[in-house]
């Protein structure tokens, strides 16, 4: 089922009362999302980021409250990040695009055609531009389950060319005949190399490589998210991030960047993970974990409370 993302400003709620149930009476089998009705007991920031990233298709209404209200801008700035496909919408006359609106979503918004309902709903010639381009956009959206809450829809390698076969000759051994041969070429290695270099084996053995990047499970998969502010809900800078894995065998540390956003690569195994800045109460999982389950990059949020 498709889901559309609705981002406003409480200023321009009235016109959001009649623009979502007309979009709900046209997109009757389209979910039609925006923050009327979070449960009570719900991080309410965590709520929004997870509907951002379920969305198939975010619209943003612009005013020039919206435009410079911090939470749409982080909630534009998050749509970006995960390639969704979008539609700004004008709700008022004199919107301007102007310096209140950061240089990273001015230049976007500005190469972007948006529809200009500013003078209303009743506005047919308007509205008939809206329809036609949700309708294209609704078009261009791939017809695949939609992503689950901390699935990243982006990334996904493409895997290598297969290479070309030779067909089996017609007097090729039977496979179990070629397998059974290289079983007794191993052992015969393996006892010679023990009665030749048992000290060098022994001191090997007594030596197990680390399990990391280097060791032989590689670096197959691995987490980006988003650290915010439980408060007001904005990107920290900074912040150090450790993961641990369960076993202790391996540690990596990544810093978030200027937006608060992280990237690291990891084996696949399972993280106890710490976030450290020292304006904020250090943030753990405790005893849950953080998973990399296979070569996919994950999608994992954290929030961190002032102190």
């Amino acid at each position: 089922m498709t889901r559309i993302f609705i981002s406003y400003s409480r200023t321009d709620r009235p016109f959001v009362d009649e623009f979502v149930p007309l979009l709900r009476r046209v997109y009757a089998d389209a979910v039609v999302w925006f923050d009327e009705a979070i449960p009570g007991g719900h991080q309410w920031w965590q709520v929004i980021v997870n509907e951002i990233t379920r969305c198939d298709l975010f619209i943003f209404l612009l005013s020039n409250e919206s435009l410079g209200s911090p939470y749409c801008q982080e909630e534009f700035r998050h749509a970006l990040r995960l390639h969704k496909p979008f539609l700004p919408v004008t709700v008022r006359s004199k919107t301007q695009i102007d310096d209140k609106v950061p240089d990273d979503l001015r230049g976007v918004l500005r190469q972007t055609q948006y529809v200009d309902l500013s003078g209303g709903l009743k506005d047919y010639q308007a509205t008939a531009a809206l329809y036609a381009a949700l309708n294209s956009l609704l078009r261009e959206i791939p017809p695949a389950a939609p992503a689950s809450v901390y699935a990243q829809p982006v990334r996904e390698p493409s895997p290598p060319a297969r290479p070309l076969q030779r067909p089996p000759s017609k007097r090729s051994l039977p496979a179990w005949v070629l397998l059974l041969a290289l079983v007794l070429i191993g052992a015969c290695v393996l006892v010679t190399a023990l009665a030749v270099f048992p000290d060098i084996l022994g001191e090997i053995g007594a030596n197990p490589p680390t399990r990391g990047p280097t060791a032989t499970t590689g670096i197959v998969g691995g987490f980006e998210g988003y650290v915010a502010d439980s408060g007001h809900g904005l990107g920290i800078p900074g912040v150090r991030i450790t993961f641990e894995a369960e076993d202790g065998s391996y540690t990596d540390v990544v810093v978030a960047d200027d937006r608060g956003v992280y990237q690291i690569d990891l084996p696949v195994g399972r993280y106890r993970v710490t976030a450290t800045h020292e304006d904020y109460e250090t943030y753990s999982t405790g005893t849950g974990f953080f998973v990399v389950r296979d070569s996919s990059i994950q999608h994992g949020d954290i929030t961190m409370v002032h102190k």
